[in-house]
């Protein structure tokens, strides 16, 4: 399910995490074929995550905002594109911890299974 999440929302939450705490944010869009590759690994790890990592799937034509700000930034340069944000204190709270582009699975399950091991 795609949600809104605003820059000072998600810099709120990266501030609010405990250690051992995550947060993946997926860049994604309907007519994105990549995206649409990737898209049942994606649910997948929804559906079973841990509930200690919140994950939040973001449609740019719907939420541009956050992506064009973190783009700016040069932490994305296009979809699909996920990015986790571990627990702790930050300096700069937009850069992530972890960050997968593209339509790799292989890439992606290294990426879920970071993400895993980071709160296990």
């Amino acid at each position: 399910m795609s949600e809104t999440l605003s820059e000072g929302t998600l810099k709120t939450k990266c501030e609010a995490l405990e250690h051992k705490e995550l947060i993946v944010i997926k860049f994604t869009a309907d007519w994105c074929g990549p995206c649409k590759t990737i898209k049942s690994m994606c649910l997948d790890f929804e559906k079973n995550k841990p509930s200690s990592i919140q994950y939040y799937e973001i449609n740019i034509d719907e939420s541009i905002e956050l992506y064009m700000k973190l783009k700016k930034m040069k932490m994305v340069n296009g979809i699909p594109a996920l990015l986790a944000y571990k627990g702790g204190t930050k300096e700069h709270w937009y850069i992530p911890d972890d960050v997968h582009l593209g339509s790799d699975k292989k890439g992606l399950a290294l990426f879920f299974n970071n993400c895993i091991k980071y709160v296990s």
